[in-house]
């Protein structure tokens, strides 16, 4: 009974500390010639467990789950494994003066509590209701992977043949509306589509939002038979013209759709938004190029890039992920970094050995492009740093002729297809208003339509 009252003591007190920082926490990041608002928000459960999520206003990115929190000893320590980041600090009085880490990045933030939690900035594009059409949330079953997807469904009222396309999200785990700091991409591209008479079906990855799965161990073939999945379930709905079914998919479910409607007759069009045409390797290593570029305004260096060269190398000729590991480690001089640059050369290590990683280096899609048969349409944006949109754009006319594909690069446009000043601002999603450029949208639908 002593050992059952004292264990009760140590929960009562651990609920105690956990109560004394329960709420919203501000403060700004000084950055060379910038500042960044971060916001920690605390809460705890009956039991006295301490929760955190993460906010950056300035990025309009809310509710980031942090994997640890703790608070004991007057210390609080949190961490957010998906961007690689920290935060240590001590309570004094009504504020929390510590260190903010990511990456070889240490920089001191003290953060203050405040009474109102942090108010997302409103996108004007996305859309709201009441929707003049048909919105439906629907589930369907993957039976190569023996998982059921959650999705929504919008169709043209009273729809009878209308033209009808399944939406395939980018890289990383992404709900149904591909949604990044506070845009909302897809879903304002299929209310735009189905405003002009366009069924659409966009779905949440495996493992993400309502659907089933584990998106973790997902490889892009893995995650091909989801939107093969969806297709098949489009196929069932009445109103939906069969012969004219299609894929829209952004950046790598870009590369899904091909891969998809290259052995699938039933695939009538493809609309690729900055979709990779050249090899994962290939791909990947212009992106740092572009990415450094952007960043610096001088050319990756030599050595840099051979670095780069040389652990897509190695990924190709891999067998294991031990070994790749090893081969990885020595590749980028593990025990010789910085110690304050050591977490983040091995978190690189880690995300290089996962399953998705290592499939999309070795992915290759210029077979299934020139297996197509149905009409593409393919937009890239001028100030993209992610997938180089001129080359691919000249590589998917070389594959598959100018007659099945049509081709556009926006000036001035990023990844996402928002408008950007220069690639280094493009980055900045969350910084930019618009979600997507209108012309954009039009030439989707007019395309579609004109099939």
């Amino acid at each position: 009974m002593k050992r059952a009252i004292l264990t009760l003591l140590a929960t009562a007190a651990v609920a105690v500390a956990s109560a004394r920082i329960s709420g919203q926490w501000a403060g700004t990041l000084m950055l060379p010639g910038a500042s960044l608002r971060l916001n920690l928000n605390f809460t705890t459960d009956e039991s006295g467990a301490l929760a955190a999520t993460l906010d950056s206003p300035d990025q309009n990115a809310y509710g980031i789950a942090c994997d640890k929190a703790t608070f004991a000893d007057g210390l609080v320590e949190v961490s957010v494994r998906r961007i690689g980041a920290s935060y240590s600090g001590t309570v004094q009085a009504d504020s929390i003066v510590g260190t903010f880490t990511q990456g070889a990045a240490k920089l001191p933030l003290t953060l203050r509590r405040v009474a109102e939690p942090p108010k997302r900035a409103a996108r004007e594009q996305t859309p709201q209701p009441p929707f003049p059409y048909e919105v439906s949330e629907v589930r369907f079953a993957n039976p190569a992977a023996g998982i059921t997807l959650a999705g929504t469904l919008t169709m043209p009222k009273e729809a009878r043949n209308v033209p009808a396309v399944v939406m395939i999200t980018g890289s990383g785990p992404q709900n149904r509306d591909e949604e990044i700091m506070g845009h909302c991409p897809f879903a304002v591209i299929a209310d735009h589509l189905t405003r002009c008479g366009i069924a659409v079906l966009r779905y949440d990855d495996r493992g993400t939002g309502s659907s089933g799965g584990k998106f973790a161990t997902a490889t892009t073939t893995a995650l091909a038979t989801d939107a093969r999945a969806a297709l098949d379930y489009l196929a069932t709905r009445p109103g939906i013209d069969k012969k004219r079914m299609g894929y829209l998919g952004h950046s790598e479910g870009g590369t899904i759709a091909f891969l998809n409607a290259s052995a699938d007759k039933r695939v009538a069009f493809v609309v690729a938004l900055a979709a990779p045409t050249m090899k994962g390797s290939e791909i990947l290593t212009r992106q740092n190029e572009m990415i450094y570029e952007a960043a610096t305004g001088t050319a990756l260096p030599t050595a840099a890039r051979q670095q780069v060269v040389d652990m897509f190398a190695a990924i190709e000729r891999s067998t294991s992920a031990e070994a790749l590991r090893g081969e990885l480690r020595h590749i980028l001089r593990a025990d010789s970094v910085p110690a304050a640059q050591r977490h983040e050369v091995e978190r690189q290590i880690a995300a290089a050995c996962t399953p998705w990683y290592v499939e999309f280096v070795k992915t290759d899609p210029t077979a299934a492009l020139r297996a197509l048969r149905c009409p593409i349409l393919a937009l890239g944006g001028s100030l993209d740093v992610q997938v180089d949109a001129r080359a691919c754009l000249a590589r998917i006319t070389e594959l598959c002729g100018k007659k099945r594909v049509t081709t556009k690069e926006y000036p001035g446009l990023n990844h996402l297809f928002q408008p950007c000043e220069s690639a280094q601002a493009g980055l900045n999603y969350g910084a930019i208003d618009q979600t997507i450029a209108p012309s954009v949208l039009t030439d989707i639908s007019s395309w579609i339509l004109a099939r």
